[in-house]
Formats: structure tokens, C-alpha cells, sequence
């Protein structure tokens, strides 16, 4: 019994995709600004891997052990960020305080409630607080004294490229 088990698990089959993505878009306008054209974006992606040969075939687990979250969207922010030669973290910092600061930002429609949610770490319970506390202490920063100076490392600042803060 040991040796078929054996020769079973030494001559896996590795599974290729043969099927085709699937892509759907949508693309909204968004009325709320004369000066330039806005648009609200969604793309989705499918793939579907289809075996061949459907004797080898093995269900994917049912819960997925990748999450996607506020850490894991802030570290693509900061490695897309860091890509471009900007201080990665360093701008989200800088983005969360002046989020705090200028607490207008959630009066510019839904686009701006996106923003003020993505820059506020306190709205959620995100789980690892050791991670999270340098970012809910430059919320902290700008919602107590409106000043980001301490920030100033980064060269560019993410909320006026969003164009919301004039």
C-alpha cells in the first residue's frame, strides 16, 4: 500500500489552464465635475482553468487563505507608489493625515466618501493592530492639529492628484 501511495504522489499531474478569461467593464460618469471628465471605473476579471483530464481533477479549497483588505491595499498602494520612485508608505501617511485634516472630504459626493474611507484606517476593524497603529496615529496627527508637516518626505500628495482638495 506504501509503495502506491508513493508512486501516486511522485507523478502529479500539473494542471494548465486551457480555458479563456472572461472580461466585463463599466464606466460611469461622474456629474459632479464641470472642469474635467470624470468617470467611475470597474473592471472585472474571471478565469477559468479547465483541466485536462478530468480523472486528476482536484476542488479548490471552499474559503480562499487570500484576503483582500485595507493591508493588503495599502501595500499596492505603497509598492505602486515606491514603482514610480516616491516613499510609498511615507505618501499613504501623509494621504490618511491630511484625510483628517480636512474633514470636507466626505462632502464631495461618492467618490469622495471612497476616498475619506480608504484614507480613514479607524473605519474598520482591520485585525493587525501592530501594523495599523503608525497609520491611525497620522490619522490621529491630522484630525488633532490639521498640520501634516511631519509628512513631508513625500513629494506629491495623493488627495490633489484625486482632485478633491483644491
Amino acid at each position: 500500500m506504501s509503495e502506491l501511495l508513493r508512486a501516486s504522489t511522485s507523478e502529479r499531474l500539473e494542471l494548465t489552464a486551457t480555458g479563456k478569461p472572461i472580461y466585463a467593464a463599466l464606466a460611469l460618469p461622474v456629474p459632479d465635475s464641470p472642469d474635467i471628465d470624470l468617470f467611475y471605473a470597474v473592471f472585472f476579471e474571471a478565469y477559468y482553468s479547465l483541466p485536462d483530464n478530468t480523472t486528476t481533477y482536484e476542488f479548490p479549497p471552499l474559503v480562499s487563505d487570500r484576503a483582500f483588505g485595507r493591508k493588503t491595499l495599502y501595500e499596492s498602494i505603497k509598492e505602486k507608489l515606491l514603482l514610480k520612485g516616491y516613499p510609498g508608505k511615507e505618501c499613504i501617511l501623509k494621504a490618511i493625515c491630511e484625510a483628517a485634516a480636512y474633514t470636507t472630504l466626505h462632502a464631495n459626493g461618492v467618490i469622495g466618501d471612497l476616498v475619506h474611507l480608504l484614507f480613514t484606517p479607524s473605519s474598520t476593524n482591520n485585525g493587525d493592530e501592530s501594523y495599523f497603529a503608525e497609520y491611525k496615529e497620522a490619522e490621529k496627527i491630522g484630525w488633532d492639529t490639521q498640520n501634516c508637516k511631519t509628512y513631508n518626505n513625500c513629494q506629491i500628495n495623493l488627495l490633489d492628484i484625486m482632485s478633491f482638495i483644491k
